[in-house]
């Protein structure tokens, strides 16, 4: 979508009366923020999707005005459905407005991606979704659309309405391909052992396969059958944290590995083959590598999204409607040593150690931050724990330093749709069914407002430990190339001046507290934060500052290769 689509709505907005919106911060609406704070509207920025609807229900009710909403994609849409309910039976126009990720990538097992067009239905009087397409017929389409959302919420009885808006950042789209046709390996039928031996020769080497895992739970039988082919010279295998999976040969941390290679490098990694397992990767390097490597095939294991093919890298040619601990021994016993040559796996681990050097370096070099508190925590927390990361920077952190601090004994992070909201309420409820081992949260300031109050629950069980890295807002949007040149990023994005008022609530809900804001603090708090002995849990407030963060991660990123 155009960027003068997007300022058609504040356009609209504004000559419909609408003069505030209330406003959340995230990457896929962060042009339209700008385009609403350059319009003159009045923005309040929340965090909260829920809380910032609610706040609107009550500031349109008092003031019989129409009140915008703004949010990103993802599980911050539903967040505003309580709201939305409420003022559908009250007949208070709320203007909804969600940002939305281009139909392509819709179910295709990408982050923060759900069927958004009408899932609020329900609770609005009308939906309306902006066309993705860019040109003179969109806009004079988006202008009716927005007319009709806009009378429609005013006129009687008022209320509600949804608008939906896929932007395109044109980044990481994969190059155009003729018609390809994609077969299909189905659970309905017993997989011969003449076809699974097909199927292993299909892999064989000199035809060079990358396995790629992301999020799963524990399985023996994978790990078993991941380490046999991992010893084949034309197989490497790509593990992410939330994977579970813990096979030596693997190389645990593809962005590191990655962030670390030059251009040659990187083009003798490419595959002929990816085979992909468990759910949504999170490595922006290993996708926008696979979704430029041409001639690749892709195979899926685990079967649709629902009703639609998890085409993640625009490359699918083969959809194996099976899980994986079913169909991964097969493969393993039916690909066998081949005499062609082959030394992609050594490729691979090359560049993984090459990858693990450049981390260890960037990060001992580095002053205080998020990402040695974080490389720290990974590192000294005891292998048995089971460890919880929020989503944003800190998951991204982790899947680096997952290259020299991992595996560990279960590693969770909610990549379903990677949203920043209810990571404390899922770390709470896993700590309470984890019967042998402690629950460590790593989780940002952001992501700890959501559900502040599943701390007062008393639910929360003695071995629950959380740490908060607390650095001002929003580390991500100084990071992200889509907003960190923004004007309103500090305003709207980062949440510049975020205070999490965690010691008041340690205080309030019995937990025990801790803070550091150095290397030497942390390491002479982290003993207590982390003992067993205790008979309560504990938060540990790690304050940083977030223009370091920023300046670490990106001088990493952009001086580790040479790219």
């Amino acid at each position: 979508m155009e960027t003068s689509v997007i300022n058609l709505i504040a356009r609209s907005l504004t000559d419909n009366d609408v003069r505030c919106a209330i406003v959340s911060p995230g990457a896929r609406n962060s042009t339209l923020l700008q385009s609403l704070a350059n319009s003159g509207m009045d923005l309040i920025p929340v965090v909260d999707e829920r809380v910032a609807a609610f706040v609107a229900l009550g500031m349109a009710a008092e003031s019989d005005s129409p009140i915008a909403i703004v949010c990103t994609s993802g599980s911050a849409m539903l967040n505003y459905a309580p709201a939305l309910a409420e003022a559908f039976y009250r007949r208070i126009p709320i203007i909804a407005i969600t940002a939305d990720r281009p139909a392509m990538w819709i179910d295709r097992a990408d982050s923060q991606t759900i069927r958004q067009p009408g899932a609020l239905d329900s609770v609005v009087k009308h939906s309306y979704s902006l066309p993705p397409a860019s040109g003179s017929d969109a806009l004079v389409h988006s202008m009716l659309l927005l007319q009709e959302a806009l009378i429609e919420a005013k006129k009687w009885p008022r209320g509600p309405v949804h608008i939906n808006v896929p932007i395109d950042f044109n980044a990481d789209h994969p190059s155009m391909l003729p018609y390809r046709p994609i077969s299909v390996v189905s659970s309905d039928t017993v997989i011969s052992t003449s076809r699974a031996r097909e199927l292993g020769r299909l892999l064989a080497s000199p035809r060079k396969l990358l396995v790629v895992a992301g999020g799963g739970n524990p399985s023996p039988k994978i790990n078993k059958a991941l380490s046999k082919m991992s010893q084949l010279p034309n197989v490497a295998v790509i593990t992410e944290p939330t994977s579970n999976i813990h096979v030596r040969e693997a190389i645990l941390s593809g962005e590191a590995t990655l962030t670390g290679a030059d251009r040659d490098t990187t083009d003798r990694l490419r595959p002929d083959v990816v085979i992909t397992i468990g759910g949504a990767i999170v490595s922006a390097r290993m996708k926008k590598m696979l979704r430029t490597t041409q001639a690749l095939e892709h195979w899926a294991v685990g079967g649709m999204i629902g009703y639609s093919l998890p085409d993640t890298f625009g490359r699918l040619t083969t959809l194996i409607d099976m899980d994986a601990e079913s169909i991964l021994p097969l493969l393993a016993s039916a690909m066998q040593p081949h005499k062609a040559p082959c030394d992609f796996g050594n490729d691979w681990r090359v560049a993984y150690h090459r990858g693990q050097a450049l981390l260890q370096s960037a990060i001992a070099r580095a002053p205080w931050s998020s990402m040695r508190a974080i490389s720290y925590m990974l590192t000294q927390t005891p292998r048995r724990w089971n460890i919880h990361v929020s989503n944003g920077m800190t998951i991204r952190i982790a899947c680096l330093v997952a290259a020299i601090a991992g595996p560990w004994h279960r590693f969770d992070c909610n990549r379903g749709v990677s949203g920043i909201d209810g990571a404390t309420s899922t770390a709470i409820g896993a700590a309470i069914s984890s019967k042998t081992s402690p629950t460590l949260l790593i989780t940002g300031d952001m992501s700890a407002l959501y559900d502040m109050a599943s701390l007062a629950s008393g639910i929360v069980p003695p071995r629950f430990r959380m740490a908060v890295i607390d650095n001002g807002g929003g580390g991500i949007f100084r990071f992200s190339g889509a907003t960190r040149r923004l004007p309103c990023r500090s305003a709207l994005l980062e949440m510049e001046g975020l205070e999490v008022p965690l010691r008041g609530l340690a205080a309030d809900c019995n937990f025990d507290y801790y803070e550091a804001k150095s290397d030497e603090e942390l390491r002479t708090v982290w003993p207590r934060f982390t003992s067993e002995l205790a008979d309560r849990p504990a938060i540990l407030r790690i304050i940083t500052n977030g223009v370091t963060d920023a300046d670490i991660f990106n001088d990493y990123y952009h001086n580790s290769s040479t790219k």
